[in-house]
C-alpha cells in the first residue's frame, strides 16, 4: 500500500504537467490508483491540486488561478475526478480545461482541448511514466503531455483531411514524425510551451470547419496586390468636370442665352436628322396663356388610369430639367436624360453647321426634339404635349395632333404676340389643323368668340366650355362635370384652387374627345386625387403658412387671390413678388398691394426679369400705403420676410415662375 501510495505521486507530477495541455495522464493516474485503494486517492489528491481547480475552471475561469495553490482542500473533489476516467470520455474533456495553470498553458491547452476525442493517447502515457523514478518522471510526464499535444491537433488535421482534402500526405507524414520524436526524446516543458503556440495555425483551420470561407480569406489578399496598382488608371478618363452630368448641363445652359427665336425651320430640320419622331406619335397639344401644365398633368393622369403609356412633355422646370419630359407621371431618369440629350447634341452640331442662315437651334428646340425622340423610342399610346410660348412659331407645333387645346387667352408677351387679346389667340389657335378636335376652356367672351370663329372656318368638332361640357359645383369640396357623353358626380382634387376645377372639367372632356367614349368612372376617381402640379398653390410650411404660386399675369394673381381668400382671413399676409418685362407688372403690382400687409419686391434669375428698383419706382407703388421693401436676392428677400413674420402669418411667393424656381433650388 506503501508503494502504491508513491506511484500516485508520481503520476501527481504528470498531471500538473498534463494540466497546461494534454489531459491523458491523469485518466490513468486516477484510474490505477481508484482500483487499488481509496487512500490512493487521496494521495493523488494531496498534489494533484491543480487538476481539481482545473475542473472549477470549467464553471468559474477566474478563480482557476487562486484554487492553483491550495492543494490540499481538493480531496472531495477528487472523487469525482477518480470516477471520471471510468468515463473515459468525460476524464478527457476535463484535463484539456485544467491546463490553464500559467497564460502560455493556457494558449496551448485551449487549441488543442477540442481535437482529443480518442481513448488510446490516454492510456499509452501513463504507462511509461510510472515504472520509472522520480527524477525521470517529470519528463516522462511531460512527454506523454507533449504526445497529447502533438497528436490531438495532428488528428484534427487528419479529420479535416477526410472531410475536406486539403491537407497532403508530405504535411501528415511530416507532423506525425515530428510526433514520433516529441516522444521519443521527452522534450522539457518550457519546450512544450513555446511549441504550443504553434499548435495556433493549426487550429486555425479546425474552427473554420468549411474550405469557402478558407478559400475566401486566400482570395482577399489575392485581390490586394492588384489593387495597390494606382498607376495604371491614369489612361482612364476621370470623372471631374467631364462627366456626361456636367457636359449636358453645361450644353444646356449655353444654349439657354441664345434666347428664344420663333420659327419651325431649325427643329424641323433637327427631327429629320433624328428620324422624324413626332410621325410615329399620337399627341395631344395643349395651347393657353394660364392652367397649360395643370391641364396637361391632369389629362396625362386620366389617361394613364385608362390603360394608355403617356408621355408628357410640360414647360418650364423649377428644379432639374427631367422634370420636363414624363411617362405615365413620373420624370425620366437622370442617366437616360443625358443620353437622349447627347444623342441629340450631335445631330444639332450637324444641323447647325449645314444651315448657319437660320441660326443655331435653341434650348427650347433641342429639349423639345429630344421629348418627341424619346417618346417615340419609349412607344408611349399618345404624347400630350404643353406648347411653349404662342403657338404658331412654337418649336411644339410640328405634331400632326389629334387633339387640340385652348386653356384660356390673356394679355401675355405682348411685344411678341401682340396687343390684344384676339391677337393673342389667333397666334395660339394656329397649332389647330382643318377639320381638327378643340376643346375650348374657360375663355373670356372676346377670346371665346374669336376661337369659335377660327373654329368655323377649320371646320373642326369643337366643344365649348359651359355648352358641350360644364363645370358644377358639388356637395361640400365636391364638384360635377357634365359633359355631351355622360355627368360624372362628387369629384374631387387634393390641389387648392377653384381655377384647378375647370382646369380639371377641360381635362375629362380632351379625354373623352381622344378616347371617343366616356370614361370609366372608377378610374377617374382614383386618378384625380393622385394629381400634384408643383408652385400652383404649393404649400411648403405651415407656422408659418407659405404658399408658392406660380401666377404671372393680372388673371392669374386674380385666380390666385380669390383661392387664398378662405386660407389667409384675419391673418397678415408677406408677399415676395418678382416679374418678368412682358408681362403687366403694373396691374399685377396693384393686386398684391391691395391683397398683402407687406410687400418685398425681388429678383429672378432669368433675363427678362424686371429689376427690383426699377418696380418700387412705380406710382403704383409708391402711391400705396402698404410697406414695401426692395431686396433684389430672392434668398434675403424671403429670409427678411420669415423675420417680420409669426406663426399665424401667410407668405406668399409668386409673380414668375423664375422666382419659385430660385427658391426651390436653394430649398434642395
Amino acid at each position: 500500500m506503501a508503494k502504491a501510495a508513491k506511484k500516485p505521486k508520481k503520476q501527481v507530477k504528470s498531471a500538473k504537467t498534463t494540466v497546461k495541455k494534454p489531459a491523458k495522464p491523469a485518466k490513468k493516474s486516477t484510474a490505477k490508483p481508484a482500483v487499488k485503494s481509496v487512500k490512493t486517492a487521496k494521495k493523488l489528491v494531496a498534489k494533484p491540486s491543480k487538476p481539481a481547480t482545473a475542473a472549477k475552471a470549467r464553471k468559474k475561469p477566474a478563480k482557476a488561478a487562486r484554487a492553483a495553490k491550495p492543494a490540499l482542500k481538493a480531496p472531495a473533489k477528487k472523487k469525482t475526478a477518480v470516477k471520471a476516467p471510468a468515463k473515459k470520455k468525460a476524464t478527457a474533456k476535463a484535463p484539456v480545461k485544467k491546463k490553464p495553470a500559467s497564460a502560455a498553458a493556457k494558449a496551448a491547452v485551449k487549441k488543442p482541448a477540442k481535437a482529443p476525442k480518442t481513448k488510446k493517447p490516454v492510456k499509452a502515457p501513463a504507462k511509461a511514466p510510472a515504472k520509472k523514478p522520480r527524477a525521470t518522471v517529470a519528463k516522462t510526464a511531460k512527454a506523454p503531455a507533449k504526445k497529447a499535444v502533438e497528436k490531438k491537433p495532428s488528428r484534427t488535421l487528419k479529420a479535416l483531411e477526410k472531410k475536406h482534402a486539403r491537407v497532403g500526405k508530405a504535411a501528415k507524414e511530416a507532423k506525425e514524425a515530428k510526433a514520433v520524436k516529441d516522444k521519443a526524446s521527452g522534450k522539457a516543458p518550457s519546450k512544450k510551451v513555446k511549441k504550443a503556440p504553434a499548435a495556433e495555425p493549426v487550429k486555425a483551420p479546425a474552427k473554420v470547419s468549411a474550405k469557402k470561407p478558407a478559400k475566401a480569406a486566400a482570395k482577399k489578399p489575392a485581390k490586394k496586390g492588384p489593387s495597390k496598382n494606382f498607376e495604371a488608371p491614369p489612361s482612364r478618363p476621370r470623372p471631374a468636370s467631364h462627366t456626361p452630368s456636367v457636359e449636358v448641363a453645361r450644353y444646356l445652359t449655353e444654349l439657354e442665352r441664345l434666347g428664344m427665336k420663333f420659327g419651325l425651320t431649325r427643329i424641323e430640320k433637327l427631327l429629320k436628322a433624328l428620324g422624324n419622331p413626332e410621325k410615329r406619335l399620337k399627341t395631344i397639344h395643349v395651347v393657353g396663356t394660364n392652367g397649360k401644365s395643370s391641364t396637361a398633368r391632369m389629362l396625362s393622369s386620366i389617361l394613364t388610369a385608362h390603360g394608355l403609356k403617356t408621355g408628357t412633355y410640360v414647360s418650364p422646370h423649377l428644379v432639374s430639367f427631367t422634370e420636363r419630359i414624363l411617362i405615365n407621371g413620373k420624370e425620366i431618369s437622370e442617366p437616360k436624360f443625358e443620353k437622349l440629350i447627347m444623342e441629340v447634341k450631335a445631330k444639332a452640331e450637324d444641323v447647325n453647321k449645314r444651315s448657319r442662315s437660320s441660326g443655331p437651334l435653341t434650348q427650347f428646340e433641342i429639349l423639345t426634339a429630344a421629348a418627341l425622340l424619346y417618346f417615340k423610342q419609349q412607344k408611349v399610346g399618345v404624347a400630350v404635349i404643353e406648347a411653349g410660348l404662342g403657338g404658331r412659331y412654337d418649336a411644339t407645333n410640328v405634331t400632326d395632333s389629334k387633339v387640340q387645346v385652348i386653356t384660356n387667352i390673356e394679355l401675355e408677351h405682348t411685344d411678341l404676340l401682340g396687343k390684344t387679346v384676339s391677337a393673342i389667340l389667333k397666334e395660339k389657335a394656329a397649332v389647330i389643323p382643318e377639320k381638327g378636335n378643340v376643346v375650348l376652356g374657360a375663355l373670356s367672351d372676346e377670346a371665346m368668340g374669336e376661337a369659335i370663329r377660327i373654329c368655323e372656318r377649320l371646320k373642326t368638332k369643337t366643344a365649348v366650355f359651359g355648352e358641350e361640357y360644364s363645370l358644377l359645383k358639388g356637395r361640400g369640396d365636391k364638384f360635377d362635370v357634365w359633359t355631351a357623353r355622360t355627368q360624372y358626380s362628387d369629384m374631387s382634387l387634393t390641389l387648392l384652387g377653384q381655377y384647378q376645377r375647370t382646369n380639371c372639367a377641360v381635362a375629362i372632356q380632351a379625354a373623352e374627345v381622344f378616347l371617343h367614349k366616356a370614361l370609366d368612372e372608377k378610374k377617374l376617381r382614383r386618378a384625380l386625387p393622385r394629381i400634384s402640379i408643383p408652385a400652383r398653390l404649393e404649400i411648403i410650411a405651415e407656422k408659418p403658412l407659405v404658399v408658392l404660386d406660380g401666377a404671372h399675369n393680372p388673371s392669374g394673381i386674380e385666380e390666385l387671390i380669390h383661392s387664398l381668400d378662405p386660407l389667409t382671413s384675419g391673418k397678415r399676409i408677406i408677399g415676395v413678388v418678382s416679374i418678368l418685362k412682358d408681362k403687366n407688372y403694373e396691374k399685377m403690382l396693384g393686386q398684391l398691394l391691395e391683397f398683402c400687409d407687406i410687400l418685398f419686391i425681388t429678383e429672378n434669375s432669368n433675363e427678362r426679369c424686371m429689376s427690383a428698383q426699377e418696380m418700387s419706382r412705380l406710382p403704383v407703388v409708391l402711391e400705396s400705403h402698404v410697406q414695401t421693401f426692395v431686396a433684389p436676392d430672392s434668398q434675403s428677400a424671403l429670409e427678411s420676410a420669415f423675420k417680420l413674420t409669426s406663426t399665424r402669418d401667410v407668405i406668399l411667393v409668386t409673380g414668375s415662375i423664375y422666382l419659385l424656381a430660385d427658391i426651390k433650388r436653394r430649398m434642395t
